[in-house]
């Protein structure tokens, strides 16, 4: 019997709300088992040091705010847990500069055996700050870096025991929409990835990351998520450890400092990241940081916008002068306001408005085939029933014809809810008729 982890240990910005990760049980000879009934919020202890002190055998006396899914997405021995670190009945747990260690001690049994406490994972709420160094640095700094010598950061650059190194970095063989076929001469051992990330550094579907979910390897096949678009034999990818069990964790945030952002606050449909860099010292990026190849490209894509462009002539521009009496006349004006977006007009009818229901666990997958209650609030009012029902579009998305007595006031509130789904809300700055 295992439980796969610990998961390790990772700062959280003091502006994230929530805590998330994954882990997985097993059966002495390596497969995934379930415990002997599901894992609850209850079997979990979180424990509390403050900034350099030892870590305090008081527990947080309440299971409040903690999510245990067990099992997660059905798969037999996978369990997802969510810590809401804004859930404040154990008044002035979470806080900043303080460490935290996250212990499974449950009542079940797994594969037969009785578990005392598993540490699960470690993290820590605050913020770190880098500082502007030059050289070698041996400990921990502040502030911003001040500049990168060319090519200064490579992947030699880190040493193996810090983690930051690839597992593995080559050419794929091949790939579809949710797998990747890695290089010939990858690990010909079963699961060896699983749980790892791969990031698609060059050719097709570049800049895409993903999760491994499975591995073959004899076939050298990866198992992911879906790709926006799917890898093949051009494609380069990088393997990057995130820690040596079948865990995922995601860390939302929307800290300028940790400066990574992700659209709607959910996965994106290829589970990318954007990321921001948020202070640089003044001519920081120079011609001699950025890549050759970048250069090339930016150089390229510069002169072909150029070419493309075809400015006017000076007769051009003279036969073009608008006399006086020509200016905001009622056919120009006209003309503007055909080609403006279509607006909600207040107390008009408006057809096809369109919204998507996900569901209310993760808060990501689409829900589909559900019976929507479609409410509206007028300029502050109690909430009322839409005119109109709502239809089932596909994919999680809906849509609903909305009555001129739905849309009759300055501001108006729609909020879409159905059961098992998060609840769609939408504010409307109306247009006068």
């Amino acid at each position: 019997m295992s439980i796969r982890g610990p998961l390790g240990f990772f700062n959280t910005a003091t502006s994230r709300t929530h805590v998330r990760f994954s882990f997985s049980t097993h059966e002495a000879a390596g497969g995934n088992v379930a415990p002997s009934s599901a894992f609850e919020a209850a079997d979990l202890r979180i424990y509390k040091a403050t900034d350099g002190a030892a870590i305090s055998a008081t527990q947080r006396s309440s299971a409040s705010g903690i999510t245990m899914t067990s099992p997660f997405d059905t798969l037999t021995g996978v369990h997802s847990v969510t810590i809401d670190l804004t859930d404040n009945t154990d008044a002035g747990f979470y806080a900043s500069d303080c460490y935290y260690e996250v212990w499974l001690c449950p009542d079940e049994t797994v594969d037969g055996q009785t578990i005392t406490g598993v540490c699960l994972c470690s993290f820590e709420i605050g913020e770190p700050v880098v500082a502007s160094v030059t050289g070698n640095v041996g400990g921990n700094v502040t502030g911003s870096v001040g500049s990168v010598a060319t090519g200064g950061i490579t992947r030699a650059s880190f040493a193996a025991d810090t983690g930051l190194q690839t597992i593995r970095s080559n050419t794929a063989q091949g790939g579809n929409g949710s797998s990747i076929t890695l290089d010939a001469s990858a690990s010909s051992t079963n699961d060896y990835y699983n749980g790892c990330t791969v990031y698609l550094t060059g050719g097709t579907g570049v800049g895409q990351i993903n999760m491994i979910t499975d591995y073959n390897g004899t076939t050298k096949v990866a198992t992911t998520e879906a790709w926006s678009t799917a890898p093949d034999n051009t494609t380069t990818f990088a393997i990057l450890p995130h820690g040596p069990s079948d865990v995922r964790m995601v860390l939302r945030t929307t800290s300028s400092a940790v400066g990574l952002s992700q659209a709607g606050d959910e996965y994106a449909n290829d589970g990318r990241f954007t990321a921001r860099v948020n202070a640089l010292d003044p001519d920081v990026v120079n011609a001699a940081a950025i890549a050759t190849d970048a250069r090339a490209v930016i150089q390229t894509e510069a002169t072909d916008a150029l070419n493309a462009y075809d400015p006017p002539t000076n007769a051009e521009m003279e036969a073009r002068t608008l006399v006086a009496a020509s200016y905001a006349t009622a056919t120009a004006l006209a003309l503007v306001a055909a080609d403006l977006p279509v607006k909600i007009t207040k107390n008009t009818a408006f057809t096809n408005w369109v919204f998507k229901m996900v569901d209310s666990t993760d808060h990501v997958t689409p829900e589909i085939g559900l019976t929507i209650t479609a409410t509206r609030s007028l300029d502050g009012a109690e909430f009322a029933s839409c005119a109109n029902a709502a239809t089932e579009i596909s994919n999680g998305w809906y849509k609903i014809d909305l009555a001129a007595a739905d849309v009759n006031g300055n501001s108006v509130i729609l909020r879409f809810t159905a059961t098992g789904a998060d609840a769609n809300e939408t504010v409307l700055i109306t247009q006068p008729t």
